[in-house]
């Protein structure tokens, strides 16, 4: 079988970026500490954040973040340390400061090459979204990009649900029963959750900070794109003789 749709699903999946990211929130934390506006200087500890990373959502683990250290916290603030956070974290991105992850675009490139659907099934911040597509040329190379905006299209039901995934497929082929024709990458637990709970089969390319997750409902576990094949077309061959493996068909 050839696999006719090939989603990225997370920005973990084609840039590695939690490191950054978690640089980012503590530079927020420490500028709203500065300005009087925490309470207490809280500073989240690495460790800590590679732990919270089993749950999506930065504004809820942030929340989770200050109810840990005993911060008083509210919506409001929580949303504007998770804005400037995102302001900063757009702002490395835009100075180049991410890397694409090795084979990403050959893939990508290939499957346009041969007519293959692409995806990037990402519930991220559409600032977040649009940076990563734009900085490394991916717009041109996807035929569907999500973010936040899109989550009203189907029901607010964030990863880990598989609503993101139904409608990615419903929207490229007309019918939700079209799961079988996809492969999905994702690089973190509760990401992988969605595809594999829309019954796609989704290969796992774990971020630096989340090799100990549990991958077992993935198909394949990879360190990256380029260890499936020398280049995109190769990879697409193993990603056919994957789904055939895996009974996609």
């Amino acid at each position: 079988m050839t696999v006719e749709c090939i989603c990225f699903g997370s920005i973990g999946a084609v840039s590695s970026c939690s490191e950054i990211q978690w640089k980012c929130f503590n530079e927020a934390l420490k500028e709203k500490f500065e300005a009087g506006e925490i309470t207490k200087n809280v500073p989240w500890e690495k460790e800590t954040y590679i732990k919270s990373l089993v749950s999506t959502g930065g504004r809820k683990r942030l929340n989770e973040h200050f109810g840990a250290n005993g911060v008083e916290s509210s919506e409001a603030l929580i949303e504007s340390i998770y804005n400037r956070k995102t302001e900063l974290f757009v702002d490395v991105i835009n100075k180049g400061g991410l890397t694409l992850r090795p084979g990403v675009r050959d893939l990508l490139t290939a499957a346009k090459d041969m007519g293959i659907k692409t995806a990037f099934c990402t519930t991220t911040d559409h600032r977040v979204a649009d940076a990563i597509a734009t900085h490394f040329g991916l717009k041109d190379l996807f035929d569907l990009c999500l973010s936040d905006q899109d989550l009203p299209k189907f029901g607010n039901k964030n990863k880990p649900e598989p609503d993101a995934y139904l409608y990615v497929v419903k929207t490229l082929f007309g019918q939700e029963d079209a799961v079988q024709k996809v492969i999905a990458f994702e690089d973190t637990q509760v990401s992988l959750a969605s595809p594999v709970s829309a019954n796609i089969k989704s290969i796992a390319v774990p971020n630096a900070w989340a090799v100990d997750h549990d991958f077992s409902g993935a198909v394949k576990k990879i360190g990256e794109v380029s260890d499936l094949g020398a280049d995109g077309k190769n990879v697409i061959e193993v990603l056919s003789e994957i789904c055939v493996m895996a009974k996609c068909n």
